[in-house]
């Protein structure tokens, strides 16, 4: 660190942490002539008191003099950021940061000193934490979806509006700092903070979807998608699925109706050829027997498996079109499949119903059926029970469907794919509003339980 001989050395009382600097020490006195610099090669300099400005590129020297004065006049420090500074005591182009500091001795501002360090990473990394910022603030304005911040107890503490004009929630105004209690209904309010909870608990994205009349009287149908921000915060990705779940439905009809046709099909026409092949084969056989013919018991084992083949499309038919869900009703339905499931799987099959469960719309009724239907299907091709119970029960305003069997189960923690037939099933629940849940540990069977809201 160099001095000019006029300034005193006790003015400083660290010179030897000055040396040892990186950062470049400026010091000047009051008119502006330096007169210290840890700088190298402006000994000279300093001894010469020549002016701070030798070595300011001059496009900042009216900054500098400022900011000087500044701090000579008020007695205290104060700071400027330069961007692009360059000359022969630095390597390359630079951007700085400075402290303009006075040394005040007995009252008297002495000497002004110019305190710089580089701060260049420091702006490179603001730059490219900025370039991100906006990056992420296009995507999420592209997301046409509604997003909001939660905190673990339900406060709101920043959202985005949807984009798409077909969302339909009201109130979207000045939730920022609200809670959800006073924004959704009490039902729904309590399921998003359990799924908050349970996402900030077991750090997993966890769904909540939700159907309910919108302002046009037309049912919506959302998807709350809630990812982990850190312990005591999640971010709720909301999206609008009723169109979706119409066109899911629509394709649902059509795979429905498709079923029924070739159910229909199965019963009124190859049930009846087989009946009358079947039939021919019998007066055949009885002609065979006349003549006392070695082809007669050929022609009796025909008539047998024809006959099968034509169980095989009866049961095949009810399976495709069940014809009792339209004739009399759920529960009916219900009984037949267990009846039918038992024949089929030679599974001990049973079913208990309330008088009161029934339900009486028939689209509702279909889509639980088939839940019902491909439950107890997986439980007879995978669980490897003998035994599979169907109870259907109602609870207030609830009609409660559950499917047990005591095969071998799974864990439930270790299920990372559920599989095409659990994804049906819920999705075909979704359709109808209802619920499924599934309840399993190995070695303990598996329980599936359908809440349909009447």
């Amino acid at each position: 660190m160099y001095f000019h001989k006029s300034l005193s050395p006790t003015h400083f009382n660290d010179q030897n942490i000055l040396n040892h600097l990186s950062d470049v020490v400026t010091v000047v006195d009051c008119d502006h002539k330096l007169i210290g610099s840890n700088l190298p090669d402006t000994e000279d300099l300093v001894n010469q008191k020549a002016s701070i400005y030798q070595f300011i590129e001059p496009e900042f020297h009216e900054l500098v003099k400022q900011k000087i004065n500044f701090s000579i006049q008020n007695r205290k420090p104060t700071d400027y950021e330069v961007k692009g500074a360059s000359n022969k005591y630095y390597d390359e182009v630079i951007w700085y940061a400075t402290r303009v500091s006075p040394l005040i001795v007995e009252n008297e501002v002495k000497a002004i000193i110019l305190h710089s360090n580089d701060i260049i990473d420091l702006k490179q990394f603001e730059e490219e934490l900025s370039k991100t910022k906006v990056h992420l603030q296009a995507m999420v304005e592209a997301v046409p979806d509604m997003i909001v911040i939660l905190n673990k107890d339900g406060l709101v503490l920043d959202y985005k509006a949807p984009a798409d004009p077909y969302f339909e929630i009201p109130n979207l105004t000045r939730i920022k700092g609200k809670y959800v209690e006073t924004l959704l209904p009490k039902d729904l309010a309590l399921q998003t903070l359990q799924k908050v909870r349970e996402c900030l608990d077991k750090k997993q994205t966890t769904i909540l979807e939700h159907t309910n009349p919108s302002l046009l009287n037309r049912y919506r149908s959302f998807e709350g998608r809630i990812s982990r921000v850190d312990e005591n915060e999640a971010l709720v990705i909301v999206r609008d699925t009723s169109r979706t779940k119409k066109m899911q439905k629509e394709i649902l009809d059509v795979s429905g109706r498709t079923q029924r046709r070739i159910g229909q099909d199965l019963h009124d026409s190859l049930s009846q050829q087989l009946t009358g092949i079947a039939m021919m084969t019998k007066v055949l056989e009885k002609k065979l027997n006349d003549q006392e013919s070695d082809f007669a018991a050929d022609a009796g084992l025909i008539v047998k498996l024809v006959n099968e083949c034509i169980d095989q499309a009866h049961n095949l038919s009810r399976g495709l079109h069940p014809v009792e869900l339209e004739r009399n009703g759920f529960i009916a339905a219900i009984k037949e499949l267990m009846l039918l499931s038992e024949k089929l799987y030679q599974i001990k099959c049973s079913c208990t119903c309330t008088e009161d469960s029934d339900i009486h719309d028939l689209s509702k009724a279909t889509h639980v059926y088939r839940i019902v239907q491909e439950a107890i299907t997986n439980a007879a091709k995978h669980s490897g029970c003998d035994k599979i119970t169907t109870d259907v029960s109602k609870n207030d305003n609830l009609v409660i469907v559950t499917i047990t069997d005591n095969g071998k189960g799974f864990d439930m923690n270790n299920l990372s794919d559920p599989g095409l037939g659990l994804n049906i099933m819920k999705y075909r629940a979704s359709m109808v509003g209802a619920r499924v849940s599934v309840d399993s540990q190995p070695a303990s069977g598996t329980q599936i339980t359908i809440q349909i809201p009447q």
